[in-house]
């Protein structure tokens, strides 16, 4: 395709050097719509094109309008803000239909003699981000080029979606399930860990009634080691779950997760059975210490109003959760996948079709019905087993595709963490996101496509720098009173850091509402020329930039109080010391 475009730019050079000169551009920009035309037919946005005119006043002549209202014109826009008399003023971005012609609307535009050029708003190709993980090329889930007889590009489109998002270390994905290995070296550095608490000092030092809970808690055994234990039925389940959500990734080792830096917090609920106590506490524990997902690895097909409770909790805490919606091949809802606030996740195979008998064996297969949400890669899966080691499960689970919901959810917030519970849904389930999947059985809206959710994830905004007012100038030991006042763009509130200069600071103080004045008292004790830094957050802990103020101290002014009559009756005495007393009184 490179070679193409540049046979017809020569093309085009030879041509327009053989033509006569002209007194515009008309032909030039002909000839670059025709190249355009050629190149890119299907690669750009529809109802958008980009037009630059020779002045600002061309934009509402006439015959602009003209055109406007023969295209049904919805907006108009300048592309670059505070572009005032640069190469860049005077270029705008159209809105119409998005059902219009683009190609053909950009050569009408591109005739008239006062546009310089016009062309499609195109769409710029994605580098896909390939790590060093050892199995990573197996990993079909994550990229697909065949791998285990699957069908190219049936997977999640990670390396796309990593050219948007790896994944922020201060979003923190629960795993409640059988616990896990959190030595494993590839998954280790990728532990949450709790900053409140001090380890091994037998002290509840966060006052969240979990005593020394520095990276979880074992509800099994009420302790603070949520490792997995040998005993278990299940041994590694948990590992194996986390790993596909939060394995390092990058690091020439092991596997690639689907989040490279989310953190991963451990909870232990199960050990040889279903406890409803233990996993209730485990929701409940992980949206009380700021967990943004939680993977809740638990399936029963009864239906329990205890953790439907917990689950609506953390829902309302503004966890966002995930659940397998089962292995038995059947159509009956299972808990806590099928509760409203949980997304249920079947799963598919690398041909992306509903796993079935074939693909897991008489009578297991992916559960199906209305109830299930989304589909994600559940078969044939590189996993992390405990010490160290690592394996290709040949069958799998729902339990294996909930984590890759888990981890594109890691990935959605930290592009945006304030995204609600159910906004998160929506970019991960709506059908404008999701790939279709081959199956007579409803597994969802169709199965997950990372790069499609990460895309459609609207832009996290940060507090502008706060503008400060208050006197430029004053006496050392007189309070002065100062504003402050940032915007944020999403409306969230804002909490202040003010350092005034001289040593003494404010530490966050909030919150405070989005571009409301905030006024504060502030007294100098010593004079000189200080600057005032301050800058905002949002309830997201997103910084803005700093801003500066600066003000200048001076000593105040020594007031000497004495009675008049006496003064009078004094210099009657002494008249030559008027002089001298006139200069000190400044008289």
């Amino acid at each position: 395709m490179q070679g193409k475009i540049i046979t017809i730019l020569i093309i085009t050079l030879l041509i327009t050097t053989a033509l006569p000169a002209r007194s515009n551009n008309d032909e030039k920009v002909k000839l670059k719509a025709n190249i355009i035309d050629d190149k890119i037919i299907n690669e750009y946005i529809p109802g958008m094109f980009i037009v630059k005119f020779r002045d600002e006043e061309i934009v509402n002549s006439p015959s602009i309008r003209a055109l406007n209202n023969e295209y049904q014109v919805i907006s108009i826009e300048k592309v670059f803000k505070k572009a005032e008399n640069t190469r860049l003023d005077n270029i705008y971005v159209f809105h119409v239909p998005k059902d219009e012609n683009i190609l053909s609307i950009i050569e009408d535009y591109s005739s008239n003699q006062d546009v310089l050029y016009a062309e499609p708003n195109c769409i710029v190709g994605v580098l896909p981000v390939v790590p060093d993980d050892e199995r990573f090329f197996q990993q079909w889930a994550l990229n697909n080029s065949g791998q285990f007889g699957g069908i190219s590009d049936c997977d999640i489109d990670a390396p796309e979606a990593w050219d948007t998002e790896k994944g922020e270390s201060d979003i923190i994905i629960a795993s409640v399930d059988s616990g896990v290995d959190y030595g494993h070296e590839d998954i280790a550095s990728n532990i949450w860990n709790n900053d409140d608490e001090i380890a091994d000092n037998g002290i509840d030092d966060d006052g969240n009634g979990y005593i020394d809970d520095v990276i979880g808690w074992d509800f099994c055994n009420d302790d603070n080691d949520p490792n997995d234990e040998l005993t278990n039925p299940q041994y590694g389940h948990g590992l194996r779950c986390a790993g596909l959500h939060s394995a390092v990734t990058n690091n020439v080792i092991g596997i690639a997760g689907v989040t490279w830096y989310c953190k991963t917090m451990v909870l232990r609920c199960y050990q040889d059975y279903y406890n409803l106590e233990y996993y209730a506490n485990g929701i409940k524990y992980a949206a009380d210490n700021g967990a943004d997902v939680i993977n809740i690895e638990m399936g029963i097909s009864t239906y329990s109003e205890l953790i439907e409770d917990s689950v609506n909790y953390a829902y309302e805490k503004g966890c966002y959760m995930v659940a397998a919606a089962g292995n038995l091949n059947l159509s009956v809802p299972i808990y806590p996948a099928a509760f409203e606030n949980v997304t249920s996740v079947g799963a598919t195979n690398q041909r992306d079709e509903r796993c079935d008998e074939s693909d897991w064996g008489i009578g297991h297969g992916s559960n199906h019905g209305d109830w299930v949400d989304v589909a994600a890669p559940g078969n044939y899966l590189w996993l992390l087993y405990p010490d160290d080691n690592y394996g290709l499960m040949a069958g799998g689970g729902t339990s294996l595709a909930a984590p890759h919901v888990a981890g594109l959810a890691g990935l959605i917030l930290s592009k945006n963490p304030s995204l609600s519970p159910d906004e998160v849904k929506a970019l991960i389930c709506d059908e404008e996101y999701v790939d279709p999947y081959s199956s007579q059985y409803y597994i969802g809206t169709g199965r997950i496509n990372a790069y499609n959710s990460l895309i459609a994830t609207p832009q996290f905004n940060p507090p502008e720098a706060p503008d400060i007012e208050g006197p430029t100038s004053g006496k050392v030991g007189t309070a002065y009173t100062f504003t402050f006042n940032s915007v944020d763009l999403d409306g969230d509130d804002v909490y202040y850091y003010i350092k005034w200069g001289d040593g003494y600071s404010e530490v966050w103080d909030g919150p405070h509402e989005s571009g409301v004045d905030f006024k504060i008292e502030h007294t100098y004790k010593k004079q000189g020329n200080f600057t005032i830094e301050a800058r905002a957050k949002d309830i997201y802990d997103a910084e803005s930039d700093i801003s500066t103020f600066n003000v200048t101290i001076t000593k105040k002014s020594k007031t000497i109080n004495i009675p008049f009559q006496w003064l009078r009756n004094f210099l009657q005495f002494h008249p030559y010391l008027f002089p001298i007393i006139r200069q000190l009184l400044n008289i």
